[in-house]
């Protein structure tokens, strides 16, 4: 939240600021309004960090935000409103970015409008301003290292001792790893004497101090410096404090015992005290230079020789006016794992707990995920779970409180009514998957009119008289799978907004008008299978930067197409003929193109006309979909695709036409009917494809053979080939150097020493002999997928020669009755294994997932297994046999409501044999779409069941 009303505030203060400067703000008078303004946002942004974390448990303050980024998101509105009115009467963007604003406040018509907009939020401002006093905000790093109560002074400055429960991770003992080899590095061939400033930069909150500890207490620095310091730069320093206490750092005495108040003695005192010393200096959360230049760089420019400057600070100006080591250290987010594990670090109080800590991950995951990777919003949220029972049900409140309200995300269509009635949203997702229709209907959303972002998803009823009127400050609006075609006829009203998503839904057009919305830069109408057209208007979009009709009707595109120069990504453009004009012709200028698909290009009657799409000069180009349609479909027959061969040829040289530029990294070719690849395909010599990282070849019903140019791409990383019935071989050369292959057809066999991973799919015709040619050749492979097969047994050449192998996955494979003897197996995964019976002498295997396998009866002799995932069918009415047999460390379950409600009945079940004696069990059955609507978590230390099936269903299942 922090990071959005800094940018917002940035953003307004920028704008505000400069139309203050104007003479016509003067005479509308609001220039010192405006003043006011960038005063006030200025000095709330230096405290929002401390506002995102009382955000969180205090809600007085919660209030005050709401408030807060409403005022914001006015301010954007009024700089909206400006541009739309100088839009609307033709102002050029070259005049720059201001005019528009300056344009309305010269325009008698529209500067009273503005200038009252402006006064009435610059009131609005100075209220909340003066609610926020009364809170007393400090700034955020202070809490970092905060364990008593102190002064909001105190709390500003940091010290170098580190808390160990807030270093996690592997990531953190890199980047140590890597700053304190820059800083300990000797500087080969500098006779400079230049000081070395390396700077840590990153948002507030991201974990730059705590790197910067890592650093300061790392052996390796303690050995090369003479003197190490710590200073915390708070933003109300006075000069002679600053001077003070980096002497007192140091481990100097202070001039005059102690007293001096003199600047001069004080410069002097900590020259004498640095003066031919090797010094390693941090200066933490530093906000900007002037601490350095005016007070400490002269007199630490006495150290010696090697001494080193740490800086920690949000900003890239700072470390550049620092002069710092290029490249900075910018900070990272933390992963997942690592943000669990620091949430755990919070909530632990012993290791005896840490089992029932576990069993909750799924959901600490969902609440770390809304902090968005910042440890400091971690550390809070496990001071506030602290608080809380270690049970799902608090867990659960606290992952769905008001507090993250920085939106609303709903699934349930009660819990959607009862929320929006109780307060407004600025962001609302809801998602009515599994919901009646009548359950949710669009009234609803009426109230929510300060709504800036709309996700719908799912069931959906509509009324006379319901629009989309009443959200005109929207930015965004996605609707998928939701049946509007109702509200169509609303959307050009939406002036402000920038983003349209309308999904699969039912509308068949797009409005005339939808030219009058002048800053809509993303239109997706992807899976509209209705959608036969684009309005003639559209090519007035000139901001357009993402349009995606794929997998619509529409099969022809307005002329002037072309004058979408801003477009970035283009998918599903149909090829068509109109007389002596072809649409591919609109694409020519379209130069900024990053993304570009194009679909029906067997309608291209000459490769001339389609050159002048001009692929190959699109410098920008790093994905490219070709695709053919009509009468290419899934179930064609091998040979009977075209009625002659001109038709293969013209198609084979419309393909060679559309190169693309070396920088293109994603290729995707489908429903293709040539008898060979693309030209620049074949030779690397024609179109070196040094960038390609993917390449998709799917329903080739003509192609036979795989060129020999693809072995010599460095950067390929996956091909995929499918449906490609008379593919014979592939180049000789490329069964030399490929290491990794999607396998389609038995007809692809050859030898791979370099392969890591590979899909068999759809195999049931190859021979046991396949698999031993296969296998021996293949020492490194790592990753086997096996699926829709059938199989009578795995080959004994597989077990013996794939020594590498570490994750294997069966799924949909019939006849295969047992697995076994796979020794370096430590993954395995299987689905829909219907005559499966056994499975033996994996011993390394650590992870096993099992689902529709009904006649598995035996595991046995995998002594390393620590999770288990089960799905047990629903007809099935009791857990499987073999589970005693197996000695996991979690379980992870997934069965019918019926053998749930056993296991909660614990000693006295049937079932509590069967699982009692694995150490963390977590059972789900599902409900109504809901697949984890009823719960029994067990720990076998306690023998302490969690369940949320209540007692008088119990009581049913006894009777």
């Amino acid at each position: 939240m922090a990071g959005v009303l800094d940018a917002l505030a940035s953003y307004v203060t920028s704008m505000l600021a400069e139309m203050a400067k104007e003479e016509v703000a003067m005479l509308i008078g609001v220039s010192d309004g405006i003043k006011d303004l960038s005063i006030k946002l200025g000095d709330l942004k230096n405290f929002l960090a401390d506002v995102d974390r009382r955000n969180i448990t205090d809600d007085s303050v919660r209030g005050w935000v709401g408030e807060l980024k409403r005022a914001m998101y006015l301010a954007t509105d009024i700089v909206d409103l400006c541009h739309l009115k100088a839009m609307e009467q033709g102002q050029t963007k070259d005049r720059g970015c201001l005019n528009p604003l300056l344009f309305c406040m010269r325009n008698p018509l529209h500067a009273h409008d503005i200038g009252t907009r402006i006064k009435l939020l610059n009131q609005n401002l100075d209220d909340i301003c003066k609610r926020g006093s009364s809170f007393n905000f400090i700034k955020l790093e202070a809490y970092q290292d905060q364990k008593t109560t102190r002064s909001p002074a105190t709390d500003r400055k940091t010290n170098s001792l580190i808390e160990r429960s807030g270093v996690v991770g592997e990531k953190i003992e890199e980047d140590t790893r890597a700053l304190v080899e820059v800083l300990t590095r000797e500087a080969v061939g500098d006779k400079s004497g230049r000081l070395i400033v390396v700077a840590i930069v990153g948002i507030g909150g991201i974990g730059k101090t705590t790197l910067g500890k890592k650093v300061f207490n790392d052996e390796a620095i303690e050995g090369k410096f003479t003197k190490k310091i710590w200073l915390s730069i708070t933003q109300d320093f006075t000069d002679v404090e600053l001077l003070s206490t980096t002497i007192t750092a140091i481990g100097a005495d202070l001039p005059g015992g102690g007293g001096a108040q003199d600047k001069a003695l004080l410069v002097d005192a900590l020259k004498n005290s640095i003066k031919d010393k090797k010094f390693f200096l941090v200066l933490d959360d530093l906000w900007d230079v002037d601490a350095w230049n005016k007070h400490l760089m002269t007199p630490f420019s006495y150290g010696g020789p090697g001494s080193r400057v740490l800086i920690t600070t949000r900003h890239d100006t700072v470390a550049r006016s620092m002069k710092a080591f290029h490249p900075y250290h910018h900070v990272d987010k933390l992963a997942p794992q690592d943000a669990w594990s620091l949430l755990k670090k919070q909530v632990l109080t012993g290791e005896e707990n840490e089992p029932e800590v576990d069993m909750l991950e799924d959901i600490g995951l969902q609440i770390i995920a809304k902090c968005d990777g910042l440890p400091l919003a971690v550390k809070v949220m496990g001071g506030l779970l602290c608080k809380k029972e270690k049970t799902r049900r608090d867990w659960q409140d606290v992952l769905n409180d008001d507090m993250w309200d920085e939106a609303l995300l709903v699934h349930s269509g009660e819990t959607i009514k009862k929320k929006l009635g109780a307060q407004s949203f600025l962001r609302l997702s809801i998602e009515t998957k599994g919901v009646e229709c009548d359950e949710f209907e669009w009234r609803y959303l009426r109230e929510q009119k300060s709504l800036r972002t709309l996700i719908v998803t799912g069931n959906l009823k509509l009324q006379s008289g319901d629009s989309l009127v009443t959200f005109s400050s929207l930015r965004t609006l996605h609707i998928e799978g939701v049946n509007m075609a109702a509200l169509l006829e609303y959307v050009c009203q939406l002036k402000h907004l920038r983003y349209l998503a309308l999904k699969r839904t039912d509308m068949c057009r797009l409005p005339e008008n939808i030219h009058g919305m002048k800053f809509l830069q993303h239109i997706s109408l992807e899976g509209c299978e209705s959608l036969m057209k684009l309005p003639d208007s559209i090519i007035k979009l000139q901001g357009l930067r993402f349009l995606d009709i794929d997998d619509t009707l529409v099969n022809s595109i307005p002329r002037g197409f072309r004058a979408l120069t801003n477009l970035r990504v283009l998918y599903g453009f149909p090829a068509y003929i109109d007389g002596d004009w072809c649409s591919l012709e609109e694409l020519g200028s379209l130069s900024q193109l990053n993304e570009l698909s194009l679909e029906s290009l067997e309608n291209v009657s000459s490769a001339l006309l389609a050159a002048k799409a001009r692929v190959d000069a699109k410098k920008q180009l790093t994905y490219l979909g070709l695709k053919c349609g009509g009468r290419v479909g899934d179930g064609l027959v091998q040979g009977e695709v075209s009625e002659s061969k001109e038709e293969e040829q013209m198609i084979e040289a419309v393909f060679d036409v559309l190169c693309p530029q070396p920088c293109i990294e994603y290729i995707s070719i489908k429903r293709y009917f040539g008898r060979r690849l693309p030209g620049w395909m074949t030779s690397t010599v024609m179109v070196p494809l040094e960038s390609l990282k993917i390449l998709v070849l799917e329903h080739l019903p003509c192609c036979t053979q795989l060129p020999d140019g693809l072995c010599r791409l460095p950067y390929l990383e996956w091909i995929k080939v499918m449906n490609a019935p008379v593919i014979k071989c592939i180049g000789p050369e490329f069964v030399q150097q490929y290491n990794q292959l999607h396998r389609p057809s038995s007809q692809l066999a050859a030898t791979f020493p370099k392969l890591q991973q590979m899909h068999f799919d759809g195999m049931e015709e190859w021979g046991e002999w396949v698999w031993e040619t296969e296998v021996k050749a293949m020492p490194l492979l790592e990753v086997l997928r096996i699926t829709s097969c059938k199989l009578g047994r795995m080959p004994p050449g597989l077990m013996s020669h794939a020594i590498a192998l570490k994750k294997l996955t069966i799924r949909r494979v019939r006849g295969l009755h047992s697995l076994e003897n796979f020794v370096s197996v430590v993954e395995l995964d299987l689905y829909d294994i219907p005559e499966l019976a056994m499975i033996s002498n994996i011993p390394k295997l650590q992870k096993l997932t099992i689902k529709c396998c009904p006649k598995l009866e035996m595991l046995q002799e995998m002594a390393a297994l620590r999770r288990l995932e089960l799905r047990v069918f629903r007809r099935e009415n009791q857990l499987p046999v073999y589970l005693p047999t197996v000695k996991p460390s979690h379980l992870l379950l997934t069965c019918s409501l019926e053998v749930l409600t056993s296991m909660a009945e614990g000693e006295s079940s049937s079932e509590w044999d069967k699982f009692s004696h694995i150490k963390q069990v977590e059972a789900y059955a599902e409900e109504g779409g809901d697949e984890k609507k009823w719960h029994v978590l067990y720990t076998s230390e306690s023998s302490n069941i969690q369940t949320n099936i209540h007692q008088d269903r119990l009581v049913e299942e006894e009777e």
